[in-house]
């Protein structure tokens, strides 16, 4: 009879790591038409859910348990008050859904599925998607015929026409944030010392996510080229310091280059010289002046735009001016929006779009109490991260992978909303898992 139980369990436990890898697989696809914006990995999600229960897993309430559970309370405080109740209660419940999803992984983690196969099932499907993505942009630069649901023909600032990639995600940015987080992981696989002849394929897996992020034109680059220097300055373990130390110099520069792009777009840039007959010779008698043709001068004249994510943050910090200690409501960002446009200042398009701001659109939406419980999440998140690293054993490597893989993204998160990607909270998941197995 016992022997009975042993082979339904394992069963139990075999169908909730594939249901698992299942989810993983899933996650870069984004065509399902489903309402509410459910993707196919929440329809897996129930399947999942109810599995990893029959494992019967044990479960006991942990500090990061209580930072999370503080972040959702922080968000259903934010409706009190509000109009857009059912709006509210809609962003409410997706939050409530990664949450579950936080909990499915920290159970799976921590009794069935080891931290290293999971970051290799995500290195792995990252890698894939990324050369599906890369064959793509050379079938368009080769016959002209842009591949559709990959990437589409867009105008870009300083470029011009290009393809660009978004793979099955629903935008760019979620495609360069995903691999952006995957880097590391991938890096860690490359580095193993036990590779062996797989060494190669994690090689060329790992320059298809480099170059697929750099096809996606987005400003997640940073992040990528942030988690990489981290990676590679640990893995080098102080070998190399000048050519680490010029790699954060430049994953700095990148940083502020990128975030002053995404405020003004120059469109022309004109420079004259004349001369300035109006200014008398100068009393200091260091400088020549030629009083027939006046002083040398140089004009600039500079034609701009504002980018649309600068009018978006605006709005965002505008918002929570009104409200600022709970917001606005969770959800109701959009009214914000559309009345912006209505009163003509942001151009129409942008009536139903959200911050591109994890934290300005925090702000907004639930004021300085959910900014508070968000700064908690990420901060208990990575000291989680660090004391798993600190732990050693076999998963440390891997758990300073996943940390490198949240910092690509908390790099990335000032100017997209990265707490409703799915696969951070698989990572906080796996991490508050392989926690218990330490």
């Amino acid at each position: 009879m016992s022997n009975l139980k042993e082979i339904q369990s394992a069963r139990v436990d075999r169908a909730a790591i594939a249901l698992l890898l299942a989810y993983i697989c899933l996650l870069p696809v984004s065509w399902s038409g489903l309402p509410f914006n459910i993707q196919w990995v929440d329809v897996l999600f129930p399947a999942l859910l109810l599995c990893t229960i029959a494992t019967r897993p044990s479960f006991q309430l942990a500090r990061f348990d209580v930072v999370v559970l503080v972040y959702l309370a922080s968000s259903l405080l934010s409706l009190l008050g509000t109009t857009g109740l059912q709006q509210g209660l809609v962003q409410f419940a997706k939050q409530g859904y990664l949450a579950l999803l936080y909990a499915v992984m920290v159970m799976l983690t921590a009794k069935s599925v080891s931290l290293e196969r999971m970051s290799r099932w995500m290195a792995g499907v990252a890698a894939v998607v990324a050369t599906i993505c890369v064959l793509a942009v050379a079938v368009y630069y080769v016959s002209g015929m842009a591949v559709p649901l990959l990437g589409v023909v867009m105008p870009l600032p300083y470029i011009g026409q290009f393809y660009r990639l978004y793979g099955a995600f629903p935008s760019p940015e979620y495609l360069v944030n995903f691999l952006a987080f995957a880097t590391p992981l991938g890096i860690l696989q490359l580095l193993r010392p036990d590779a062996g002849s797989h060494r190669r394929y994690w090689g060329i897996g790992l320059a298809m996510i480099i170059i697929a992020a750099i096809f996606t034109a987005g400003h997640g680059i940073v992040g990528l080229v942030a988690a990489a220097t981290f990676s590679l300055a640990r893995a080098w373990n102080n070998r190399h310091p000048r050519l680490i130390a010029g790699a954060v110099i430049g994953t700095v520069a990148l940083f502020i280059v990128v975030n002053m792009l995404l405020v003004v777009a120059v469109r022309d840039l004109q420079v004259s010289t004349s001369h300035d007959m109006t200014l008398e010779s100068p009393a200091y008698p260091y400088a020549f002046h030629d009083e027939k043709v006046g002083a040398p001068q140089i004009s600039l004249e500079l034609t701009y735009n504002l980018m649309g994510y600068w009018m978006l943050k605006e709005i965002a910090w505008d918002a929570f001016l009104q409200k600022p200690l709970r917001g606005i409501g969770l959800g109701s960002f959009h009214d914000e929006t559309r009345r912006a446009a209505s009163e003509g200042r942001i151009p129409p398009e942008y009536r139903e779009h959200d911050p591109h701001s994890t934290w300005l659109g925090r702000m907004a939406e639930t004021g300085i109490i959910g900014t508070v419980a968000l700064v908690m999440l990420w901060f208990a998140m990575l000291r989680f991260a660090y004391g798993v690293v600190m732990a050693g054993g076999p998963q440390a490597d891997v758990a300073l992978a996943l940390a490198a893989g949240l910092i690509a993204v908390l790099v990335n998160s000032p100017n997209v909303d990265v707490m409703n990607f799915r696969f951070i909270w698989l990572a906080f998941g796996a991490l508050r898992g392989a926690s218990i197995r330490v």
